[in-house]
């Protein structure tokens, strides 16, 4: 496999994708699909559609939906606007229940096939200068109030004690609209009774407290689910930057070695590199300095990892281990720490040019491209694969991939911008004068 081949390859990997839903959601009660490219004006119209994604969610509340990803594990912005429909069955005591929906768009929730709720499309906003959106009104109740812009019906129904069928059809996103679903959910209960989502019986109450938990459970599993979801698409890429790099190896171990100096008995040598450093140092005639103890070891392995001193238990964990083992272990336990990848974010966001900004998000910002930089730490990618995802500067801008490399330093000449950052970044090298043309007479 030549790079030629391998760059091809790349470049041939964005397209949609379908996985099944991930082992541990197969047994929660709603079923959720997701459709795209519907007929404008035909969003409810599935009959004779297929979904592109099928999953499950634990009740009708909605703050996320899965990442789709390309063939190279780079999301992928979904069709503008796309529709989810959630379905369950339940039988409920027989008596008289209010459901409520919450939607910021056009939705629509159906009981036993019969439409019961319906919403209004989304208004867009019309410029920059439309009014602050009021605050949230809370009256003195328990019940957490709908956030703006969405919408909030409710219908009384009697049950008969039988099991029946629920639906929520819900258009999401649109032309100028941001595709997240907001707090979409329905809920039902008793009258006068705080409503749940509607769901198993102990689904979460439509309050402040379990609102928050029920999105931070979603939130957390659809995360976890998203990494074994792009880590499964993107094994073979992953295999051909394998097969590559046993190339580069095999190419490089033909070369001849370069020579190990020699150096006196006073200079110390924990390793092959040592001895080159120490015999620059003989050289110039500059004594190393001498081996720190293992605490500042430690701390300073944390700080330079996780961005963090270790903790009381950390430091005790670490002095546990054998003193011929206490340095390796420690290290090879901060490089799978979660917190590496957060911590070297801010490295190469600086690295990188990304200044996320707020109150002028479009100038100098490439805000989600961070989302993708924590994402190809997290997924240990080669820096091969990363720069060259870097210059592709393909997915999705809005949900975190390297096309967002695009907005960095919008304002000054952005493409001729990206080869002096990158050039910086990893030849060390500007490029600054390529970006002037001089003519000599």
């Amino acid at each position: 496999m030549t790079i030629v081949k391998l760059a091809f390859l790349l470049a041939l990997l964005f397209h949609p994708t379908l996985l099944p839903a991930a082992a541990q959601t197969a047994s929660l009660p709603v079923k959720v699909q997701i459709f795209e490219n519907s007929k404008p004006g035909a969003e409810f119209e599935l009959s004779s559609s297929e979904p592109v994604e099928e999953y499950a969610e634990a009740a009708f509340g909605f703050i996320r939906f899965p990442t789709k990803y390309s063939a190279n594990a780079l999301p992928l912005d979904r069709s503008t606007p796309f529709v989810i429909r959630a379905s369950s069955k339940r039988a409920f005591p027989a008596g008289e229940y209010e459901f409520q929906l919450r939607a910021k768009g056009a939705a629509r929730f159906l009981l036993d096939g019969e439409i019961l709720l319906t919403t209004k499309p989304q208004e867009r906003n019309t410029s920059g200068n439309d009014p602050v959106p009021p605050p949230v009104e809370r009256n003195d109740s328990p019940i957490r109030p709908a956030p703006y812009p969405h919408q909030e019906v409710i219908a009384t129904v009697k049950l008969d004690g039988q099991e029946h069928s629920f639906s929520l059809t819900a258009v999401i996103g649109g032309k100028g609209l941001v595709p997240s679903p907001g707090e979409l959910s329905v809920s039902m209960g008793r009258r006068d009774e705080i409503p749940r989502l509607l769901g198993d019986p102990d689904s979460p109450l439509l309050t402040d407290e379990a609102w928050e938990s029920y999105a931070q459970q979603q939130i957390e599993r659809q995360r976890q689910e998203d990494v074994v979801r792009r880590r499964t698409l993107s094994a073979e890429v992953v295999a051909l930057w394998d097969e590559y790099h046993q190339q580069v190896r095999a190419r490089v171990s033909r070369e001849p070695a370069p020579a190990v100096p020699k150096v006196s008995a006073q200079t110390p040598v924990f390793n092959g590199i040592d001895r080159f450093i120490g015999a620059r140092l003989e050289q110039v005639g500059v004594r190393p300095t001498p081996l720190s103890s293992d605490l500042d070891f430690f701390r300073r392995l944390s700080l330079d990892t996780i961005g963090v001193v270790p903790s009381p238990e950390e430091i005790q964990a670490f002095l546990s281990d054998p003193a011929d083992q206490r340095r390796p272990r420690a290290i090879e336990r901060l490089l799978a720490h979660t917190g590496w990848a957060d911590h070297w974010v801010s490295y190469w966001q600086d690295a990188l040019a990304e200044n996320p900004g707020i109150l002028k998000p479009d100038l100098n910002n490439s805000g989600p491209f961070r989302w993708w930089l924590h994402q190809s730490f997290t997924d240990n990618i080669p820096f091969d694969r990363l720069v060259a995802e870097l210059v592709q500067m393909e997915g999705s801008i809005s949900l975190g991939a390297p096309a967002a490399f695009k907005l960095a330093t919008l304002n000054d000449s952005p493409m001729a911008a990206k080869a002096d950052i990158l050039s910086q970044a990893f030849l060390g090298e500007k490029l600054s004068c390529a970006r002037c043309r001089v003519t000599f007479i």
